[in-house]
């Protein structure tokens, strides 16, 4: 059970992270904000660890460069998508659409792992579809019919962005599977977050030049410093250490809690409303993640 547990937490901090970063997000370029939620996670997270594993971070064999920069790659495109897109849309709609990721994470797991969801592990999934499904529908019929011709259009160009950066998620997570056993989950971190860091450096840089790195104002800081501890350290962190221990595709579906905890802090901090459509989603996708770890339990409970 440990491994659904950090899948869990994993989720609860990445859910987090999207309601608190919006309020950054919402006035930095996508490149910008991912730009600095990566190099302060990379700041804190070798902080971290020079004061407790040491300072020294040995590099990885040869034979995971591909796989590493095939990982950074795919995350700085989804990352960059899904900013991009949560800044034209409600957050929580930008929350509950990037759950596309979980189609396909599931193809890719079956293709490329052999893993196998079982007949409670769909049935799991199904409840959290259907959860994300029930709290979304209405968001979006009631935003559309608030918008202008213009808006609408930049609310599909949103809504459709954020899907596809559910792509990249998957498939930066299918790296991170290969990966995952063969580099300490800080130090996979910390050079994911180089990576992340070199590449939205050099797009911001041909963007806006260096003068939008002191366009940042000490709010924007802050917020950006607390979204990339729960996101980049704390949750990325604990989903290594979950695949460690679970297969990809379970862990993936545990983590869909996140949008639950988005939708609940999006409406402490942001003021988005939730409704009984949105309670009733968040119930079905708890049920679902409680769903998908009998499998592991009763495994657990026959070896006894």
């Amino acid at each position: 059970m440990l491994g659904y547990g950090l899948a869990f937490l994993s989720g609860t901090c990445t859910g987090l992270t999207v309601a608190v970063g919006k309020m950054a997000a919402s006035h930095l370029s996508a490149a910008l904000y991912v730009f600095l939620i990566s190099f302060l996670s990379l700041i804190m997270m070798y902080t971290w660890r020079a004061l407790t594993i040491g300072w020294r971070i040995q590099l990885p064999h040869r034979d995971l460069w591909w796989p590493l920069f095939w990982q950074s790659a795919f995350s700085a495109f989804a990352l960059w998508a899904f900013w991009e897109g949560a800044r034209q849309i409600n957050t929580g709609v930008a929350s509950f659409a990037v759950r596309t990721e979980l189609v396909f994470v599931l193809i890719a797991s079956w293709l490329l792992f052999k893993e196998r969801i079982g007949a409670i592990g769909i049935l799991g999934s199904l409840l959290i579809i259907t959860g994300s499904v029930v709290m979304s529908l209405h968001t979006d019929a009631d935003l559309l019919t608030q918008y202008s011709a213009n808006e609408a259009a930049v609310y599909s160009y949103g809504l459709g962005i954020v899907i596809l950066s559910g792509a990249g998620f998957a498939a930066s997570e299918c790296f991170a599977k290969v990966i995952a056993n063969r580099i300490e989950p800080s130090a996979l971190v910390l050079w994911r977050g180089l990576t992340l860091g070199l590449i939205f450096a050099a797009i911001v840089l041909g963007e806006s030049g260096a003068s939008a790195f002191f366009s940042v104002s000490p709010r924007d800081w802050f917020v950006c410093g607390l979204a990339a501890l729960l996101g980049p350290i704390f949750a990325r962190v604990l989903f290594m250490h979950s695949l460690r221990r679970i297969d990809l595709g379970k862990a993936y579906l545990v983590c869909q809690n996140e949008p639950i905890v988005t939708a609940v802090v999006a409406w402490w901090l942001l003021g988005e409303r939730m409704r009984p459509d949105d309670i009733t989603g968040a119930f079905l996708i708890l049920v679902g993640c409680v769903v998908i770890s009998l499998p592991s339990r009763s495994k657990a409970l026959h070896h006894e």
